[in-house]
């Protein structure tokens, strides 16, 4: 069974009261966060995908919650990402945590379609109806801020990786990121 629990965004506007001030590094490190995800987002942009209003609403589907950290289609390709900050040494705790519903969603590639396509309006507006259920194809990525580990990679099946380099002039610029390359594990 699979249903829709709603978004779960992080909540907005600024500070208020006598919290601690941010250190410079914990400025640096926001930064690069941002830019990450902004890195993401454009390499998806650049070769057409559009990004769907589902990047961060949670569901569940086989009796799994889960969310996706962005979520884009081009034609019948639907890709979900997932991205991390994580260090290096904790990237393969954040991974396997998802392992269970990214390998319910690879085995059940049709049935989780017709429950996005069901639950999700921003997916059914979008979509064209010629595509079937049978002719979406799901992309499950991974995009991790450090490194992950090839002994964590050979545990995940039908996952791509994507690792994007950024390049930062200084703390506060706002570069972009460059495509450094993506695999299936």
């Amino acid at each position: 069974m699979a249903t829709a629990k709603g978004g779960k965004g992080k909540g907005g506007g600024k500070k208020t009261g006598g919290g601690p001030k941010e250190t410079p590094e914990q400025k640096k490190e926001k930064l690069r966060r941002r830019q990450h995800v902004k890195a993401i987002k454009e390499v998806f942009s650049a070769f057409g995908f559009i990004p769907l209003a589902l990047s961060k609403t949670v569901f569940e589907f086989k009796e799994r919650t889960c969310d996706f950290d962005e979520v884009f289609l081009l034609d019948n390709v639907l890709v979900l990402v997932e991205h991390t900050y994580s260090n290096e040494s904790n990237v393969g705790d954040h991974l396997l945590k998802k392992k269970v519903i990214f390998d319910y969603i690879n085995q059940n590639k049709d049935e989780f379609v017709q429950y996005v396509r069901s639950t999700f309006e921003p997916f059914s507006k979008i979509v064209d109806p010629v595509y079937l259920d049978h002719h979406i194809q799901i992309k499950v990525v991974y995009a991790s801020l450090h490194n992950v580990k090839d002994s964590t990679k050979t545990h995940l099946k039908d996952v791509y990786f994507l690792a994007l380099q950024l390049q930062f002039r200084n703390q506060m610029s706002s570069s972009g990121g460059r495509l450094m390359g993506a695999s299936p594990a």
